[in-house]
């Protein structure tokens, strides 16, 4: 008797992708939050020298460019769950 390795593919290959990119987007930001949230995020809580104008601007444009990352994953979500 032999047995049939046969590979399993998956019935909405749409569902892996969302899955994936959900998965991207959360991982990205627990990374950030875990990573800059002592020494950005949570300053107030933990004390840490002052930053300069520059890395400012660095995190407001790293973070508006994540909120814009998890909103598209968002609205991508939303979308094929319609369909």
């Amino acid at each position: 008797m032999s047995a049939d390795a046969t590979p399993v593919i998956s019935q909405n290959p749409a569902r892996h992708d969302r899955v994936f990119h959900a998965g991207m987007a959360v991982t990205f930001l627990v990374t950030v939050l875990v990573g800059f949230g002592p020494a950005y995020f949570l300053k107030p809580v933990y004390p840490s020298p002052s930053l300069s104008p520059l890395l400012h601007a660095h995190g407001l444009v790293f973070t508006a460019w994540l909120r814009l990352q998890s909103t598209e994953v968002i609205i991508r979500w939303e979308e094929q769950c319609r369909n």
